[in-house]
């Protein structure tokens, strides 16, 4: 049973740190392609201009992934999460053998 347990929280911990892993790409990725935006909007016609402009906008007040504002949800973050799980862990298991 207790083997169950540990196989569905580590499933659970992979699932979350590739959502972390993902949110925080994205947002990296986001704010490496301002410039190339910015580049292409110059030689753009007005339309597409205020197209990019707008799409600029947005990436530069989209924030990173946060726990409802309190911190910054990263990849440190996440690991920071499984080395206390993990210790949890470590500590329960050698109290069950007492």
């Amino acid at each position: 049973m207790l083997f169950i347990k540990l196989c569905l929280l580590s499933i659970s911990m992979i699932y979350n740190f590739y959502l972390t892993s993902s949110c925080h790409a994205a947002h990296q990725a986001l704010s490496l392609n301002n410039d190339n935006l910015r580049r292409k909007g110059m030689k753009s016609e007005e339309n597409e201009k205020q197209q990019i402009q707008s799409v600029l906008d947005m990436i530069r007040d989209e924030e990173p992934f946060s726990a409802y504002g309190y911190f910054e949800v990263n990849n440190s973050t996440y690991l920071s999460i499984l080395s206390q799980t993990v210790s949890y862990l470590v500590i329960l298991v050698s109290f069950s053998n007492l």
